[in-house]
């Protein structure tokens, strides 16, 4: 396995932090897809990228570009739940 520059895992990290505000949030199994690694190494590139401050890891829901996109989404994923009782 060829070892992967500082270059690489800059640009690995950008590619992780550009999705992210594109789409509004990016979830392991999507980074894994276009990243083509494996969720190990992807879920590293999530902290590192959570690390700098351009994005928020929120529990397990993935990363999300501001704090706004987090408390719109447990507001949505809770009132979609009350909703189905």
């Amino acid at each position: 396995m060829a070892m992967i520059t500082k270059e690489q895992r800059k640009g690995f990290i950008r590619k992780i932090i550009d999705e992210t505000r594109k789409n509004g949030r990016l979830t392991v199994r999507d980074a894994c897809e276009i990243l083509g690694m494996n969720r190990d190494a992807v879920q590293r590139y999530f902290n590192m990228a959570a690390d700098s401050g351009q994005v928020i890891r929120h529990k397990k829901s993935g990363l999300f570009p501001d704090y706004r996109a987090t408390i719109n989404f447990d507001l949505q994923r809770y009132t979609s739940k009350k909703g189905a009782k």
